[in-house]
């Protein structure tokens, strides 16, 4: 209800005079528009008033029916029909009637009870009717009544007009006549950052008003599927102000907002406020959206509110642990480390779903198991590590749809879809969150597509990393004065870092455009911590009778972490023939094993005991044993090789590691 000030027996209402003791219309409408007599509002018109009954000359006058006070006095007009109506000074847009009888008990039947509520149309000077109602009879006391119609046009004058009343006399009246105005309707809606998401991915859903022309404040309960999103940060947008945050119940959240009026756009949405969410990894549509709500405008009035939100799809591939859009060894390697156990923070290691991790999802995974299709880092280093992780940025510009954050890691240099801040914001920052922390060292950018706006890159900033115990960003390095960015070139940088940090960004304290920031591509690296990991085959010795069995050992060498293993071993299919594969490590699992052409065994294995490297990096440990018998009849040098392209190391951490390969040689012998 709207607040009144009282000014000698009277109140101020949005510029309307009224008398003190006005009767407010609730819900979604305006108070009563008409006034008394004299009122600025408007001026009464009527087709008839009785002037005189009974020694009194104001009990029945045409204006007591809009004086707003319940007493004895009412219309009274010497007819069985007749109208009676409301002038406006200004076009109103009428939704809303009441109608109720005096005081005065017993003469309820001079009110209507066949009428139409009109308009006059300024153009045709027809009226135009509203709303009508037939056989009315039961007015009691003075019992309001009230009637609502869909108009959208403004019209000065609007009348009650009556062809009959509820008694056969020749007399008709009414107590109290009211019109009102609907209150602006406001949408409360969600919009969301993307409606297609990947596994564990993180999504801003903006809660937004709409045929909003000023607000002061605002309710809005949102809701949201909680077994598909976890819930993150809620920031009010700029210009409002959260002054308190709820949870109903389990997958809602109820946000009170002030703001002040400016904020609001008369022609499309306004942001309000944004709620990050990140997605479970789950195969699901789900909805997030506004179920309840209102707001009040700068004078006080609540304002009707209407709901909606937006479907969000997600997807993943069974097997894809680490939400890098591949099941490769990485991913075998995140099951390995929870092993013979159930891990809510890995709750997709389970594959069948029998909350135990076992050899049967170890198969699953690695029967799906691919060649990394991301970027290598290079000697000693990890493969690209902002895989399947968490983005976010200062800011992002208006074009959302084209300019997020996560475009800066999603690979692709074809798109045309980078991060970009803003229009004129020359800073800002750009951060990646890993899935488990790891130390890195190196970082690329690369500015793609967009020839000619190469400018928007970086020129000054500092890569940083987020320190949870100090809760404070750590520069790792700097750069200066970074020029000369060509589309489709990668720059790396390098650096020293031993800590293990998940959070990291760049922030880009100056671009090399006045206006824009943006980036392309940008990747991040770990250093391993030895010269190379590497896989190879050894034998027991070198020379070999024909039909005798080759005991053949598949090794490797690399950082202690490594829990799974990707390789293709290739022989002369001439000379021996394979006959099976035996773990020898322990805790080691064959979780995948093929021949992938004449000559090719291709391996997967899972180190399920911990880790089974050498504490010493640079010897090697055993994984397994292949058996291979040299054929009858044949004689000569023969080697046993790897295919170095397609050797892969998996750490817990989930990163994946291109490793390199040897092979060895043998004879076999005639005996």
């Amino acid at each position: 209800m709207k607040a009144i000030k009282l000014f000698a027996g009277a109140a101020v209402l949005a510029g309307v005079l009224v008398p003190g003791s006005i009767a407010m219309a609730a819900g979604s409408y305006t108070e009563d528009l008409t006034g008394p007599q004299g009122s600025p509002n408007g001026t009464i018109f009527f087709s008839d008033e009785l002037e005189y009954w009974g020694g009194s000359y104001t009990a029945y006058l045409a204006r007591n029916a809009f004086d707003n006070i319940i007493d004895e006095r009412y219309w009274n007009a010497e007819a069985k029909t007749g109208h009676i109506g409301y002038q406006f000074a200004q076009p109103q847009t009428i939704t809303k009637y009441t109608m109720r009888w005096s005081a005065l008990s017993g003469w309820q039947f001079y009110m209507p009870r066949d009428w139409t509520f009109e308009a006059l149309d300024p153009v045709t000077n027809l009226w135009v009717v509203l709303d009508s109602h037939t056989n009315v009879t039961d007015w009691s006391g003075s019992l309001k009544k009230e009637y609502t119609f869909q108009n959208t046009r403004s019209y000065k004058s609007y009348r009650i007009n009556y062809t009959r009343s509820n008694t056969t006399n020749n007399f008709s009246g009414i107590g109290e006549v009211e019109m009102m105005a609907s209150l602006p309707s406001v949408q409360l809606d969600v919009d969301v950052s993307d409606t297609t998401l990947y596994g564990s991915e993180n999504v801003d859903a903006y809660v937004v008003s709409r045929n909003a022309t000023g607000l002061a404040t605002e309710e809005v309960t949102v809701s949201y599927d909680d077994s598909s999103f976890t819930l993150g940060e809620i920031t009010p947008e700029p210009g409002f102000t959260i002054i308190s945050k709820s949870t109903p119940a389990p997958g809602q959240i109820k946000v009170k907002l002030t703001s002040n009026g400016t904020v609001f756009s008369t022609t499309a949405e306004t942001r309000m406020f944004k709620i990050g969410l990140m997605s479970k990894g789950v195969n699901k549509t789900a909805r997030i959206e506004t179920i309840g709500g209102s707001a009040t405008d700068s004078a006080g009035n609540v304002l009707a509110a209407s709901f909606g939100g937006e479907n969000v799809a997600i997807t993943t591939k069974a097997g894809d642990l680490n939400f890098d859009g591949y099941i490769t060894v990485s991913d075998v390697a995140l099951a390995a480390s929870v092993y013979g156990s159930y891990s809510a923070q890995l709750p997709n290691a389970d594959v069948n779903g029998d909350m135990l991790v076992d050899d049967t999802d170890l198969n699953l995974i690695g029967s799906n198991v691919q060649w990394p299709v991301i970027p290598d880092g290079g000697h000693t280093y990890t493969m690209d590590l902002t895989q399947g992780g968490f983005v976010r940025a200062s800011s992002t510009h208006s074009s959302y749809s084209y300019y997020q954050p996560k475009f800066a890691f999603d690979g692709d240099t074809t798109s045309g879809y980078y991060w970009n801040a803003g229009t004129k914001v020359p800073s800002g920052w750009l951060e990646y969150t890993l899935r488990t922390k790891m130390p890195v060292n190196k970082y690329s950018l690369l500015w793609q597509k967009h020839t000619g706006y190469e400018s928007y890159m970086p020129k000054d900033w500092t890569f940083e990393g987020w320190d949870d115990a100090a809760q404070q960003w750590v520069v790792l390095d700097s750069r200066q004065d970074i020029a000369g960015w060509a589309t489709g070139s990668k720059r790396e940088f390098e650096f020293n870092n031993s800590v293990n940090y998940d959070k990291y960004r760049i922030n880009i304290s100056a671009s090399n455009n006045a206006t824009y920031v943006g980036v392309g591509e940008m990747e991040m690296f770990s250093k391993i911590g030895v010269d190379s990991p590497w896989i190879s085959a050894h034998l027991l010795k070198g020379e070999y009778a024909a039909g005798e069995t080759i005991e053949a050992y598949l090794e490797v060498q690399g950082p202690v972490d490594t829990l799974a293993q990707d390789a293709t071993v290739t022989f002369d299919a001439d000379m021996i023939d394979f006959v099976d594969a035996v773990p020898v490590g322990n805790g080691v699992k064959i979780v995948k094993q093929e021949s992938t052409g004449l000559g090719k065994m291709h391996f997967v294995l899972a180190n399920t005991s911990g880790s089974i490297m050498n504490p010493d990096p640079m010897l090697n440990s055993n994984l397994i044993k292949m058996n291979f018998k040299a054929k009858e009849n044949v004689s000569g040098e023969s080697v046993l090789s790897l295919l170095v392209n397609s050797l892969y190391l998996g750490t817990k951490q989930g990163a994946d590691i291109h490793s390199q390969g040897s092979g060895v040689d043998f004879r076999i012998l005639q005996p």
